[in-house]
């Protein structure tokens, strides 16, 4: 019996928020919506619909955000270039082939075959690829019309129509005609290009900005300076870099689009359809906008003491008191109170609830039913959500409910012995003092015909299935079972459960977890990891805290087989500045690092080995001379590699 009180006593810590835990750590998040840490050695960037990529120096990709069109189930490639569209990805690989992945209904994903592509870029069904002779392919929802020539340099993608940048200087746009074809600028003096959803954004050699398009938010209104050095449109917002390192943007600004980081430290810029990314000197990454699908989430701390999700958000509470929220935001569900006196939490499909030291609740979000309704008061001890109900235990141990009540979910029991709630799909559930469970609400799948017995530690409450923890550490689960949600594993060692939609999983001594139920989104394809503390299941994702950094991708230091990855920087770069060119080159190849004009004529070449591999270059002539601004080009020749990137020299 002893054993058994403590038993209890711990379940209701574990309650009311780990009050009596200090374990803490990072957040991350598997399946349907992906959160994962993508390190410090970034080198590009792409912001997708609502997804995010980032390149690392050692041609691994990292991908977070929306994932159920496994535009975030990254390939294990080397890969030097990336692309993210509305829902599809594409990459350049080290042997300058193409790889694709994420929805792929309209045949986006169906890349070329061959290995003398330079470019790629996505749109919202199609892609298109820039080839080594300046030629030109797409391929997805719509193939016509794309330009002919190998004149090309520059290739930028839209829902349902591109640009192009040729080495004249002079664009070209196809596809639909959005007030975009009829209204190209005329000259030949641009060396970037980038297309909004129905806004165009150019680059000139002077730095100066053209916006041309759709101009509902003033998106096209581009401001004013010759100190531009990148730009990238969103949907209907454009953003742009600044030679002192800055940001700017302008445009619709609903989800915080356009409140770009301060300082002057960036280096690269990419736009998706509501958020941004920008990619530090220091190899990091900062992401800003809409964040619903956790595509911004890149604040990682290892103070959180507990987490738990719901839907598409999660709520975590820091070891402070005070909370977090990430994930979708559409009913205010992400905008947490303020103060550092919170010790529990608790999420339903629209709304928050949040208990104070005091024994007040908050709520939050969506307030269909009054589940907002908190009841006043300063005596309560515990807290659980429902989809469209709460439960709180009072500090006499007995029951309260509000918020939905067409199945008698709030109807609570009487009695002044209970020690944990959960809240399904219009049922709840509640553990006794005594270890036994006591379930009313819906039962249309026997979600409330509770096991037996007075052995039980802990519970959680699905859309219509109920899993149990036993005090001898084995699981029980009963409700609905047509995803096999309700097939418990084996065992005895597991501490800790959390349930989704239709998923589970369960935490174990030993630091791993185990999922089981609907995979459909890889919610239950838990990484291998051993540093789990604490565990929770959203709609189709998973969550957890780990103790050490969220890294889901293998990652481990690559050795590239080939000369590869070239890169310039600044780039543009003006000419009374010192450009840096580097490459990575394999051990004992040697080759050359060429400049050329557009006209293909060589301005400057300089001998490389795999011990010296960087060089700079003024931008003048043997005669001190400079050279005109526009677009040049600069290869990389080794006997492994023949790699051709763009450079822009501006005044």
């Amino acid at each position: 019996m002893k054993k058994k009180i403590v038993l209890i006593l711990y379940a209701l810590i574990f309650s009311i928020g780990l009050m009596a835990q200090v374990d803490t750590g990072y957040l991350m998040s598997w399946g349907g919506i992906v959160s994962t840490y993508p390190g410090n050695n970034i080198v590009k960037i792409a912001a997708g619909g609502y997804n995010s990529l980032a390149l690392k120096s050692n041609g691994r990709l990292s991908a977070w955000g929306y994932n159920f069109d496994n535009q975030c189930s990254i390939p294990n490639d080397n890969l030097i270039k990336i692309a993210a569209g509305y829902s599809h990805c594409i990459a350049l690989k080290s042997d300058n082939s193409l790889i694709a992945w994420g929805k792929n209904e309209t045949g986006q994903c169906n890349v070329p075959s061959g290995n003398n592509f330079i470019s790629v870029a996505a749109g919202l069904g199609h892609s298109i690829a820039l080839r080594s002779d300046g030629s030109l392919v797409q391929w997805g929802s719509w193939d016509s019309n794309v330009p002919l020539g190998n004149d090309f340099v520059e290739i930028a993608a839209s829902w349902n129509y591109n640009l192009a940048l040729k080495t004249d200087g002079s664009i070209v746009a196809w596809g639909y005609n959005n007030n975009v074809q009829d209204n190209i600028p005329m000259g030949n003096d641009y060396v970037a290009i980038s297309a909004g959803r129905f806004q165009c954004l150019a680059l000139k050699s002077d730095g100066s900005l053209v916006g041309w398009g759709d101009n509902s938010y003033g998106q096209s209104y581009v401001p004013t300076g010759n100190n531009f050095i990148a730009i990238s449109s969103g949907e209907q917002f454009d953003l742009a870099l600044k030679s002192d390192g800055s940001l700017v943007a302008w445009g619709e600004n609903h989800y915080g689009q356009c409140n770009v980081p301060t300082g002057n430290g960036y280096i690269s810029i990419s736009s998706g359809y509501f958020h941004s990314l920008a990619l530090k000197s220091d190899g990091t990454v900062v992401a800003w906008g809409n964040n619903d699908q956790c595509q911004c989430d890149l604040l990682f701390s290892n103070d959180n003491r507990s987490i738990v999700s719901r839907g598409a958000h999660n709520l975590a509470l820091k070891l402070d008191g005070s909370l977090k929220a990430t994930g979708d935001n559409f009913y205010g569900e992400a905008d947490v109170p303020q103060g550092n006196d919170f010790v529990s939490i608790a999420v339903g499909e629209r709304h928050d609830l949040a208990l104070k030291s005091d024994g007040t609740i908050l709520a939050w979000g969506s307030n269909v039913n009054g589940v907002n309704n908190a009841p006043l008061g300063n005596t309560y001890s515990a807290i659980a959500a429902g989809y469209y109900h709460n439960l709180a235990i009072k500090t006499d141990g007995s029951l309260i409910g509000w918020g939905d009540n067409g199945d008698g979910e709030c109807d609570v029991p009487p009695g002044n012995d209970f020690t944990a709630i959960a809240g399904g799909n219009s049922f709840s559930l509640a553990l006794r003092i005594d270890g036994s469970i006591t379930a009313w609400g819906l039962n249309d799948n026997s979600q409330c015909n509770c096991p037996f017995g007075n052995d039980f530690v802990a519970l959680a409450a699905g859309y219509n299935f109920s899993v149990a923890l036993k005090s001898d550490g084995t699981l029980t689960a009963w409700g609905n079972n047509d995803d096999g949600q309700c097939n418990v594993p084996i065992g005895d060692d597991y501490i800790s459960i959390t349930v989704g939609d239709y998923h589970c999983l369960a935490l174990k001594s030993d630091g791993t977890v185990i999922a089981w139920g609907r995979n459909d989104h890889g919610q239950c394809s838990v990484p291998e990891r051993n540093d789990f503390i604490a565990i929770s299941a959203g709609g189709s994702y998973s969550a957890a805290l780990v103790r050490n950094l969220p890294v889901l991708n293998n990652d481990e230091t690559h050795i590239p087989i080939i000369s590869s990855r070239v890169s310039a920087y600044p780039n543009p770069f003006v000419q009374s500045h010192i450009l840096t060119i580097e490459a990575n080159i394999k051990t004992n190849e040697r080759g050359t690092i060429c400049i050329y004009n557009i006209k293909g004529q060589k301005v400057k070449s300089f001998d490389v080995n795999s011990m010296h591999s960087k060089v700079t270059w003024n931008g003048r002539n043997e005669r001190n001379q400079p050279y005109s601004s526009g677009i040049y080009v600069y290869k990389l020749i080794t006997p492994s590699c023949h790699e051709t990137k763009k450079l822009v020299i501006m005044k």
